[in-house]
């Protein structure tokens, strides 16, 4: 709020001094002129106006993004919920058996998905999960010919953790966004 004062009220002096430099002869003569006033005048009121376009252009994007988080987060909350029960399941799914699943893809739609919505945030705590389903899918890609199960892979449960975490934010940030 105070940039906005400061960026209203900064062009009164500028606008005057640029006035009174712009002047032939004697100034004080000229000053009484109603044109010259109502140049300076019409000048000042076209910035103020684009200072409070802009404003409110900015409260606008707020408020679409605020929306956009309002209707997305819900869904996308689901679908994690969703997601992290059916790793929980595949626990122990050998390394072969788990190539063809597409749970790590789904998995990392939705994150990305989830890093979009401005109205989250939370994007380190996001990179980190989608980290842990690449390993996770390189891990199954060199282990292939074993047949160890997934959870033998070091970021397995990590991950679930974080879905379940994940979760829980979005749906504080959806009790949140309706208690306000």
């Amino acid at each position: 709020m105070t940039v906005l004062a400061l960026l209203l009220f900064l062009p009164i002096p500028v606008l005057a001094a640029l006035h009174f430099a712009s002047l032939p002869g004697d100034m004080f003569s000229r000053l009484t002129h109603f044109n010259e006033w109502m140049s300076v005048v019409g000048t000042l009121l076209g910035y103020w106006g684009l200072v409070a376009s802009s404003y409110a252009a900015l409260g606008v994007k707020k408020i679409e993004e605020r929306y956009f988080a309002k209707v997305r987060l819900p869904t996308l909350r689901k679908n994690i919920e969703k997601l992290a029960s059916e790793l929980s399941t595949l626990s122990e799914t050998k390394a072969s058996e788990a190539m063809p699943l597409s749970i790590f893809s789904a998995l990392d739609v939705e994150l990305r998905a989830l890093m979009r919505v401005s109205g989250f945030g939370r994007k380190r705590q996001l990179k980190n999960l989608v980290k842990s389903v690449e390993t996770i899918s390189r891990w199954i890609k060199n282990h292939l010919g074993s047949t160890l199960p997934l959870n033998s892979c070091a970021d397995f449960w990590d991950l679930y953790k974080g879905l379940n975490a994940i979760s829980m934010e979005i749906k504080a940030v959806i009790e949140e966004e309706k208690a306000k």
